[in-house]
């Protein structure tokens, strides 16, 4: 991902989420942690709401920018397949939660006296 600001002048950063150091959830939703590279080493963390996820899959679905790029990318088989494998985890994942929520509690033991 390129990142630019008025404030960078001409130069464009790179932010590899890949490259992240950690995520960890958090009332709002979840935040990403980590450090992009050179040129310059700055620490940056993310925060993805509930509704960043909403506008996310709405964007690349909407109108035909991201669609039409994926169609005509020459790497298009790779970004088939790691989307197909991303998303499958992600229900995978959304399916064993939404099990897990219904599954009856364990009683606690009481401790012996």
């Amino acid at each position: 991902m390129d990142l630019w600001s008025k404030g960078l002048g001409k130069r464009v950063l790179s932010l590899n989420l890949q490259e992240y150091e950690g995520v960890e959830k958090c009332d709002e939703g979840v935040i990403i942690k980590g450090v992009m590279g050179a040129p310059v080493f700055w620490e940056y963390k993310v925060t993805l709401t509930e509704a960043d996820f909403v506008d996310f899959f709405s964007l690349i679905t909407k109108g035909n920018g991201a669609v039409d790029f994926i169609i005509h990318s020459p790497n298009r088989w790779k970004i088939y397949y790691r989307v197909v494998k991303n998303v499958t985890t992600f229900l995978f994942l959304t399916a064993l939660s939404i099990v897990k929520m219904f599954l009856p509690k364990k009683p606690v033991p009481k401790p012996q006296e």
